[in-house]
């Protein structure tokens, strides 16, 4: 009789280590089939600057607004090194590879380095915050929140983005002479959501003197918060510019040539070879 009562007690335990492993919370959230969308973006973000960039207060929404890079030298990461912390809450063996590799393709062909945090001061907070990315722009001083939800940014290039935001840059389809390369269809963007594409074009933003990339892991896809899901929400002045090339570094994993001279100027990063 004491032998089944220890093997029905046994039985229990493994019952709850199997529901709690069920139902822990991870990054990839895989019980949830993927939105069907070409771009995830943050439901409910009337409280973050152009869909995915959080604030610490609400003046930064208008001081910050156009900028494609920040001007604020106190923003920049020291040396170059960003400290990071992840959630347990992302699976280690299937979720933080994954985030990792999206912080690789930043180090890659730049000199910015990802370095877990020991007790250093000014970090980032890789956390999961369900059905948002988004991440402060730049460094904030203390301990500053990057969200990742995989059901909205499922690739590297996405996260990448996210990461890139957490180095001082803002979103390229926002920088003042936008209008010179793209037009918003207005009509066709979610009501609502006309705040993740305004411009303030008196402000003079730093754009280190490239030209407008269209592909940059900064812009957003063709159909970002449209009403219509099959038609575009950005097109391109240029014909020869496709929907296809819009955000296409975002969408397939990579930062372009102008992401990295950007990154590379903004850090002073010697030449990598």
């Amino acid at each position: 009789m004491a032998v089944l009562r220890w093997t029905f007690c046994v039985i229990l335990v493994l019952l709850y280590v199997i529901l709690l492993a069920e139902t822990r919370p991870t990054g990839k959230r895989p019980q949830r089939p993927p939105l069907p969308l070409l771009f995830y973006v943050n439901p409910n973000n009337s409280d973050l600057l152009q869909g995915d960039i959080m604030v610490r207060s609400g003046s930064q929404l208008e001081r910050f607004a156009i900028y494609t890079v920040v001007k604020d030298s106190s923003k920049v990461w020291p040396d170059a090194k960003v400290y990071y912390t992840i959630s347990p809450d992302f699976d280690v063996d299937l979720d933080q590879p994954l985030i990792k590799e999206a912080m690789a393709l930043v180090e890659e062909k730049t000199c910015v380095k990802f370095i877990e945090r020991k007790d250093e001061p000014d970090y980032i907070s890789i956390e999961f915050r369900e059905g948002r990315c988004a991440s402060h722009v730049g460094k904030e001083g203390g301990e500053q929140t990057l969200a990742l939800d995989f059901s909205y940014c499922p690739g590297k290039g996405q996260m990448a983005h996210e990461f890139m935001h957490a180095l001082g840059f803002f979103h390229e389809h926002c920088r003042p002479d936008r209008d010179d390369y793209i037009d918003i269809k207005w009509d066709n963007v979610q009501d609502g959501g006309e705040h993740n594409f305004k411009l303030r074009s008196e402000t003079v933003a730093e754009t280190y003197g490239q030209a407008y990339d269209y592909e940059s892991v900064m812009h957003y896809p063709y159909n970002t918060y449209a009403k219509d899901k099959s038609l575009p929400t950005i097109v391109a002045k240029d014909p020869s510019i496709t929907a296809a090339q819009l955000g296409k570094g975002y969408l397939d994993n990579y930062l372009t040539e102008t992401d990295i001279i950007k990154v590379n100027k903004l850090y002073n990063c010697p030449p990598k070879t």
